[in-house]
């Protein structure tokens, strides 16, 4: 089985940066994820215009770009 990606495959699945931000989000923490600082669980929404999530109850906020990264690592 091949596993390539066109460029048009590529562009439909992440048509724009905060599509490919949440595959990102989604890939390192699923869709529910403990508060790293109080280690609730709840749910974290997007802040508009940034690379990150807020979490609902603390605000806290988390960067899964630079998450990822350093979990890649």
């Amino acid at each position: 089985m091949e596993n390539k990606f066109s460029i048009k495959q590529f562009n439909q699945r992440f048509p724009d940066d905060a599509a490919g931000l949440k595959e990102i989000k989604q890939l390192k923490f699923g869709n529910t994820l403990d508060c790293p600082k109080c280690t609730k669980e709840n749910k974290f929404y997007r802040v508009g215009g940034r690379s990150a999530y807020a979490y609902s109850f603390r605000g806290h906020h988390i960067y899964p770009l630079v998450y990822f990264l350093s979990w890649a690592y």
